[in-house]
């Protein structure tokens, strides 16, 4: 296994982060106020939405490159304690927040039923999925560095085509009204990142090449977004998009093979706090837009920006004082 950079992923993670916090302004922008949105500009925000879809395979790619190392010794105790613990009291602790908010500006009309409610069925506020999954993930770690334990390369690669071709391109194939009788449920397509993560750490992938990889993703979801927005279309730019995964396999490349030796202390510092930067960024998004009434187009696109940073700084500063409370260790 080839030496990790550690600090590039950093500059990755911080990089994905704000893109999810600007794919969830946008978002939230199209459905709190999309009647107001002009053509032009329902345009350009359903282009830069679509090219932030990246980010979160990103983040499973760093967790195979990372996690998958058949070298790398995971017990179970550890997972469980550390892995699952962590995200399991963030979805709890967080899904209750959530509900308060909601209730004290007057969405809901009750917090304890509908809190048990939301956990359990996971309608909580919509960012919350990637919770349920990353549980879902450490859960078939085990399993998954059994498979780069004892399969060469050259099956993995062989597996990890073959499951992209089922669950990528056999949609766009549905897409087009083609008949086929394949059909694979589209949670499978997110361990398909952690394996492509692992892989293009161990193996590399060349910057010409991630770099066309880049290109022709993005050229690709330009295309398909500007086609009829039906649900066949939604293939072509969703996590399953063969674009979004050779713009997402293109981005890691680039970054695996960045070679930098010192850690800055502010980057250090803003990539400790990502994880809780997912969770609490999306109170100002819903508070601001929705409870509050600001209108982003008012003011123009590049405002999506600004509050894009204003969030990330204040949900990262909101984090590390979240941590300074004792044996909370909640994010």
């Amino acid at each position: 296994m080839q030496k990790k950079y550690i600090v590039s992923y950093s500059y990755l993670r911080i990089f994905a982060c704000l893109a999810v916090v600007l794919l969830h302004l946008l978002n939230a922008s199209t459905i709190y106020y999309f009647k107001e949105m002009s053509v032009s500009q329902a345009t350009i925000v359903g282009q830069i939405l679509h090219q932030t879809i990246w980010a979160v395979p990103c983040f499973l790619m760093i967790t195979g490159a990372l996690l998958l190392n058949p070298e790398k010794e995971i017990p179970m105790k550890k997972i469980v304690g550390k892995y699952i613990r962590r995200v399991l009291m963030a979805l709890i602790v967080f899904t209750f927040i959530f509900q308060c908010i909601d209730y004290g500006f007057h969405e809901e009309h009750e917090i304890f039923l509908k809190f048990f409610t939301n956990l359990f069925t996971g309608y909580s506020w919509p960012h919350m999925w990637y919770l349920y999954l990353m549980i879902f993930i450490y859960l078939l770690l085990p399993f998954f560095k059994i498979i780069t334990k004892y399969m060469d390369d050259r099956m993995l690669i062989y597996l990890v085509v073959l499951m992209l071709i089922f669950n990528s391109i056999i949609p766009i194939i549905t897409a087009f009204k083609i008949p086929n009788a394949f059909q694979i449920y589209n949670f499978v397509i997110y361990p398909i990142y952690l394996f492509l993560g692992y892989l293009i750490h161990k193996k590399g992938l060349p910057k010409l090449s991630c770099v066309i990889l880049i290109i022709c993703g993005t050229v690709g979801i330009v295309l398909a977004t500007t086609l009829k927005p039906t649900d066949g279309v939604k293939a072509f730019y969703d996590y399953a998009s063969p674009f979004v995964i050779m713009q997402a396999m293109g981005i890691f490349g680039l970054f695996d093979q960045w070679k930098i030796s010192t850690m800055n202390p502010v980057v250090h510092f803003l990539d400790s706090t990502t994880f809780g930067v997912y969770l609490i960024h999306f109170i100002f998004v819903k508070v601001v837009m929705k409870f509050l009434h600001f209108n982003p187009y008012h003011y123009g696109i590049w405002v999506f920006f600004v509050m894009m940073i204003v969030f990330f700084i204040c949900s990262s500063l909101i984090t590390a004082l979240i941590r300074k409370i004792p044996k909370l260790q909640l994010l």
